[in-house]
């Protein structure tokens, strides 16, 4: 096998066990679903993307107001996290080259964020 091509391969086995470790601590927002009623419901979680919805109410699923989805951001972002909002939803996807701890400062703040409202 050529130099480059064995370092290709490297490279992207590290990423993958990598991404794979972290996959299991970005699980942590199914945790903060269980923990809080505003968020009804988590789609993605099978890798590093992620999308949370946040309800008002969760048994009608009406969508949060817009004025608590900007407080949301503006919070997590305040705690160290930039998060996507569109409409009532919140999408996160970090690059593969995120920490450990880079995941558990987008946790923490998008909880600090939750606890705003």
């Amino acid at each position: 096998m050529h130099q480059k091509n064995w370092t290709i391969k490297q490279s992207r086995d590290h990423n993958y066990k990598k991404a794979k470790k972290l996959v299991f601590r970005s699980r942590s927002v199914f945790k903060l679903k269980e923990k809080y009623d505003i968020i009804g419901d988590v789609r993605g979680g099978h890798g590093l993307m992620t999308a949370l919805e946040f309800v008002s109410d969760k048994a009608s699923k009406t969508p949060l107001d817009n004025d608590s989805m900007a407080k949301i951001q503006k919070t997590a972002y305040e705690h160290g996290a930039f998060v996507r909002v569109g409409g009532h939803n919140i999408m996160m996807s970090p690059p593969l080259i995120v920490t450990e701890d880079h995941v558990n400062t987008i946790i923490s703040a998008l909880e600090a964020g939750i606890k705003s409202v």
